[in-house]
């Protein structure tokens, strides 16, 4: 067996392992007979992690929402291994959620605000937003979810559009979905397409935008519903409308809070006093300032990471036509920000109104939702989200601009050349680069191409993984070092082994793959 091969087999043991080591560590410890669920966050020394909610202590938090990378990871094992006990424990945890924290409307007891304990099984959340549905770039596997219970996941999806649209005349939406709320009419509704950045009193987050166009596409996907894919389309088209008409830039969000009270007070930054950015920044920015219109920190990489590479996903398994002209709109949107965002000395984003206002240098002159006076906006690193986000237009489109953004962003994660412009690979394997993304994004192109180099750097990819965030069989991937067993960086290692196996689609890589 050559050293390749080896090294390549003492990978999948150490995934192999520290499935194994989570499933021990996390399991319910607390019940006779046990729930198959397990712990979100472990410690170094194998403790779960607690934490206090609603003035309880020692809460074990089980949201299996905040999971799904793990079940993917168990499912692909089994198919890697033929050992069945992993997608067994998937199976039985998927199953004993459905029966047990599935609402008679359809919605999950998980996300953003409602989790269950593992020591009570009970399910409980903050007080304020007790039993408040939400979804942030969480993306479910609904795939496994259909495997499992299709009926189930078909009501759950319907149920969560049916609680988060609060007006299907506009497609207003909000984050938040109160989980009683009584079936409507769903993809019989009439949508009449409002202009774009209208006043709602729903907050139309991308990232609560990106989950439900998701969800609907997978409904379409499994159960042929051509209204969800309808739907769907028609949320796309809203924030694609919503973009700056000059830059071509955005958009987050495709409404503007209304305002339905005053105050001279700037440390309240409730939408409903209006439009925060303007409230803080109308000064600076003029009719600029929206919120809709503000590509900072976590903004950026939800329009221009995690939107792009779902929608192109997905248009991959349904096929292009099936979103009509997304993939054009794809390609403007990301040069419009490599043109106006990118720094391509340090490889970084910078922070940006998508009027094309830089805003590095503004110091806040007011408190506001975007920070106390005196602070500032920070820029962020171009990392392997942003390589897999431009990699995956440009391989669909073949558009040049495109291809050097992924020069390069690879460059700037200490990747070499991939040559996709040139045709000349210089990879760097003695990069010490340790981002999951990259290696989807490298497993990706290999996997596309077929040259050896990018396996070649795929492999270096996965060691410095294992050889920077395996600690003590487990992956460490916080500052607080903790584990989170929804972490990335284990099924992205097994993505590449099931690349390397000839075996590729017997992972499932989240969105990414």
């Amino acid at each position: 067996m050559q050293s390749k091969q080896l090294q390549d087999q003492k990978r999948f043991e150490a995934i192999q392992e520290y499935a194994d080591k989570v499933l021990s560590l996390a399991a319910d410890r607390y019940h006779t007979p046990a729930s198959p669920l397990l712990a979100d966050r472990l410690t170094l020394d194998g403790s779960q992690v607690e934490s206090v909610c609603n003035g309880v202590e020692g809460v074990v938090e089980s949201n299996l929402a905040r999971q799904m990378n793990f079940l993917r990871l168990l499912k692909g094992l089994t198919a890697l291994s033929g050992d069945s006990k992993y997608e067994d424990s998937a199976r039985s945890q998927m199953d004993y959620y459905y029966k047990h924290y599935q609402h008679p409307t359809g919605l999950m007891r998980w996300g953003g605000h409602v989790f269950v304990n593992l020591k009570t099984l009970e399910a409980i959340g903050p007080e304020e937003k007790h039993m408040v549905h939400e979804l942030k770039n969480d993306f479910p596997y609904y795939d496994f979810m259909y495997e499992v219970n299709p009926e189930a996941a078909s009501r759950y999806i319907k149920a969560f559009w049916n609680a988060h649209v609060f007006n299907w005349k506009t497609l207003e939406i909000s984050r938040h979905g109160e989980e009683s709320t009584p079936m409507g009419l769903l993809w019989d509704n009439v949508f009449d397409p409002p202009a774009p950045i209208f006043e709602a009193k729903g907050l139309s987050f991308l990232n609560a935008g990106n989950d439900l166009m998701y969800s609907a596409l997978c409904l379409y996907s499994h159960d042929g519903e051509e209204k969800a894919l309808t739907w769907a389309k028609n949320m796309l088209q809203m924030y694609v409308k919503a973009r700056h008409p000059k830059t071509g830039l955005g958009a987050y969000q495709f409404t503007k809070p209304e305002k339905r009270d005053d105050t001279d007070d700037d440390t309240i930054t409730l939408s409903w006093f209006g439009d925060r950015c303007s409230r803080q920044f109308g000064h600076l920015l003029g009719a600029d300032a929206l919120e809709a219109w503000m590509l900072v920190g976590e903004r950026g990489i939800t329009v221009y990471g995690w939107n792009p590479i779902m929608i192109m996903n997905q248009m991959k398994k349904l096929g292009q036509d099936k979103l009509g002209d997304t993939l054009e709109a794809l390609r403007t949107g990301l040069l419009a920000f490599a043109k106006y965002g990118y720094d391509s000395n340090t490889n970084e984003w910078k922070p940006i109104n998508c009027g094309g206002h830089d805003l590095s240098n503004i110091i806040f002159e007011k408190n506001g939702y975007y920070g106390k006076k005196g602070n500032r906006f920070y820029r962020y690193f171009a990392d392997g989200l942003f390589l897999l986000s431009y990699m995956t237009a440009a391989l669909l489109t073949q558009d040049m601009g495109l291809f050097e953004m992924v020069d390069q962003i690879a460059a700037g994660n200490g990747l070499g050349d991939l040559g996709l412009r040139s045709g000349k690979i210089a990879v760097n394997l003695e990069t010490t680069c340790d981002c999951p993304y990259c290696l989807f994004a490298l497993t990706a192109l290999y996997r596309d191409m077929g040259k050896p180099d990018h396996l070649d750097l795929a492999r270096a990819i996965a060691d410095n993984i294992l050889e920077h965030k395996l600690v003590n069989g487990l992956f460490v991937t916080d500052k607080k070092k903790l584990v989170h067993i929804n972490a990335l960086e284990p099924l992205s290692v097994l993505v590449l082994d099931s690349v390397i196996k000839g075996k590729a689609g017997a992972v499932d890589g989240a969105v990414f793959f």
